[in-house]
């Protein structure tokens, strides 16, 4: 059965990604000897899932940072000032344009157990995304954003205190690349040896695979003026062909043993770009003799990288994605807001019960496990009343491909945005077949191509002859996870991952 996923290999090396799927863009900050990253939203009801590490390659799930968060907010950045630590963020305001909205801040004084403060407004109505905190050469607060722009802070950090104003250049993006556009975004700085260091995303993380990259720049002071860096792009992907694609939004960030230096950036692995979100990737750097920096020129992303030195292993990264659901909701499960509500799960010896809701897995409040796989199965064994449809399912909050048992039928549930609802069923003692109202139920995906099977035993399985692509309008999550719709009960004893990567 599947753990958290684990880059590293146990002999002295790991392969990309460190984290893979589920989340959005990254931020990470070293204290002392420990890292800690989070994320964007990431599609999660409870935003952020804060992560610690020792290694940069381990990583142990800690809290999520909020109960109720704001949809909508991507790309943070996470950093301490004094003995203060901050969480800036995005929110888009006017759709579909999505490069307009408010800035906003959390905060706490221990980021070990979280308390962070509700997010409040730094900046309201500003024409950009993605910012990125920095403390200047001259002791004053600064937040970069994208389309190259600059704006500074008060002392404490919580608002702004000034115009914001265009202080970068763009990295100029060869004719003959293939992108969405230039899309300068996602700063990300960092003090080394009296020069500031800029890094960006550019490109656009839509488009073709081989749109986004790494590009960076430096200065002497937060105005500029900023010399671009010889290396760029530092990285990017320029085929198709390659492991790794739409490879951009990076981060410069110090090493364990205080020498090296690596970065980290996302990724989509090849042939899932549409259906696995992005993923976060590791490469060590090297200084030039003129101070500048760039990945390796022997690190290969889809080949075994030398662990970084000076680390140590965390002990909860070995965290198990199985349960039986006995003492709650594990980390990583989350109920849809659709529908859901405390009272609607109960927990004791024989598992998770569910009361149901709405007419189908769409519109039920699914129970959804927020990590994702390239190729894996769910299996999830579950006691259904007679006037219950449950299952299990893997989507998200508006497509879901699933299985259910219901009444005297098995039933397969294709949605799509609540645009459609595909119901094949099979009877029970005409061309299927389980033992009352006790079943197993199983979706296996593998290449996109997800499938349905059911069990008496668990051990011998019945595939259903209905299976779809998940890339056709599955959107970029593709989360496991259980419902139970209409008027009855449904108790899940076990809840099983398997990787068939």
């Amino acid at each position: 059965m599947a753990n958290m996923h684990c880059a590293d290999q146990g002999n002295g090396t790991y392969l990309n990604p460190i984290i893979f799927g589920g989340y959005g863009d990254h931020t990470i900050l070293k204290d002392g000897r420990d890292y800690f990253m989070t994320f964007g939203g990431g599609g999660s009801e409870r935003g952020a899932l804060m992560y610690h590490s020792r290694d940069l390659v381990n990583w142990e799930p800690l809290y999520y940072m909020f109960e109720n968060f704001p949809i909508g907010m991507w790309a943070p950045d996470l950093v301490k000032v004094g003995d203060t630590y901050y969480y800036y963020d995005f929110a888009a305001t006017e759709r579909p344009h999505w490069n307009h909205g408010d800035v906003y801040v959390s905060w706490t004084k221990d980021i070990w157990k979280g308390g962070w403060s509700e997010p409040s407004i730094v900046r309201a109505n500003i024409p950009s995304i993605d910012p990125g905190h920095v403390v200047g050469e001259d002791g004053k607060r600064y937040l970069f954003m994208s389309q190259n722009m600059m704006f500074p802070l008060t002392d404490d950090g919580l608002k702004a205190a000034g115009p914001y104003k265009i202080v970068y250049p763009d990295w100029p993006i060869p004719d003959d690349f293939d992108i969405e556009g230039q899309c300068t975004e996602s700063p990300k700085l960092v003090w080394h040896n009296g020069w500031l260091y800029l890094t960006t995303a550019q490109g656009g993380t839509g488009g073709p695979s081989t749109a986004h990259m790494v590009t960076s720049l430096r200065s002497r002071s937060v105005f500029g003026p900023w010399e671009l860096n010889p290396y760029n792009p530092i990285k990017h992907t320029y085929s198709d062909d390659e492991t790794w694609q739409r490879k951009g939004h990076g981060t410069l960030i110090e090493g364990p043993d205080g020498e090296h230096w690596y970065l980290l950036y996302g990724g989509y692995p090849k042939g899932y770009r549409d259906t696995v979100n992005k993923a976060t990737l590791l490469e060590p750097v090297e200084w030039t003799e003129d101070g500048w920096w760039r990945v390796c020129p022997e690190s290969k992303d889809d080949e075994p990288i030398p662990m970084p030195a000076g680390g140590e292993k965390v002990d909860g990264c070995n965290y198990s994605l199985d349960t039986d659901f006995r003492d709650g909701l594990p980390l990583f499960f989350e109920p849809a807001k659709l529908n859901t509500t405390a009272e609607r799960l109960s927990f004791g010896e024989r598992g998770m019960t569910i009361t149901g809701a709405g007419t189908d897995a769409a519109n039920s409040g699914v129970i959804l496990q927020k990590r994702e796989y390239k190729d894996f199965e769910v299996i999830v064994e579950l006691t259904a009343d007679w006037h219950a449809c449950a299952g299990v399912c893997i989507g998200n909050a508006g497509h879901v491909y699933g299985i259910a048992v219901e009444q005297d039928r098995i039933e397969i549930q294709q949605t799509n945005t609540g645009h459609w609802l595909v119901r094949e069923h099979w009877v029970k003692n005409g061309n299927a077949d389980w033992s009352g109202n006790h079943i197993f139920l199983k979706v296996r995906t593998i290449k996109n191509i997800a499938t349905s099977w059911y069990s008496q035993d668990g051990e011998n399985w019945k595939k259903l002859n209905i299976c779809w692509d998940l890339t056709l309008g599955s959107g970029w999550h593709r989360w496991p996870g259980v419902f139970c719709a209409k008027d009855g009960e449904a108790t899940f004893h076990s809840y099983k991952i398997v990787s068939l990567d």
